[in-house]
């Protein structure tokens, strides 16, 4: 439940539980569709810019950044990738008629924090469909999930 910032070494510059990352940066939705979702499964997400940590950081000033996952996976994923679809680290969802009656939500509560079943803590989401179509399946890997990392490349 903690990003971390690190440098291009990999140490540690700030780590950002998720009550941080609500409170320190202005938090965006998204609703959308993932490339494992069908087109009626749009799901309403909320959390930071990945461009505003970046560039809280100076890690917008390169070409590429790093996300590391939880499992170890590493997605090198472009600036310019980032500034033109505006993708987020996703830590909410919007609550559904399921959590209510579940007790999950609360009544008048609309967002429940992603849990790991549903690839959170924290998940990259994007815009699916701002997306170029030659992006799904060939850029699937930017899609990480359970981010445990971010970091500048040398």
């Amino acid at each position: 439940t903690i990003l971390t910032i690190q440098d291009a070494s990999g140490a540690a510059v700030q780590q950002y539980p998720l009550d941080r990352l609500r409170r320190d940066f202005q938090n965006v939705e998204i609703e959308t569709r993932t490339p494992w979702t069908t087109q009626s499964e749009a799901t309403r997400y909320r959390g930071p810019r990945i461009v505003d940590v970046l560039s809280k950081y100076s890690l917008d000033a390169g070409q590429s950044v790093q996300f590391i996952a939880y499992d170890n996976f590493v997605s090198e994923i472009l600036i310019d990738e980032i500034r033109d679809y505006e993708p987020i680290f996703a830590i909410d969802r919007a609550c559904r008629q399921h959590d209510h009656e579940s007790g999950r939500c609360t009544a008048g509560q609309t967002f429940t924090p992603l849990v790991p079943e549903e690839q959170g803590p924290i998940f990259l989401i994007w815009p699916l469909d701002r997306l170029p179509a030659a992006y799904v399946p060939a850029r699937n890997s930017i899609w990480v999930w359970f981010v445990v990392a971010v970091r500048p490349v040398q």
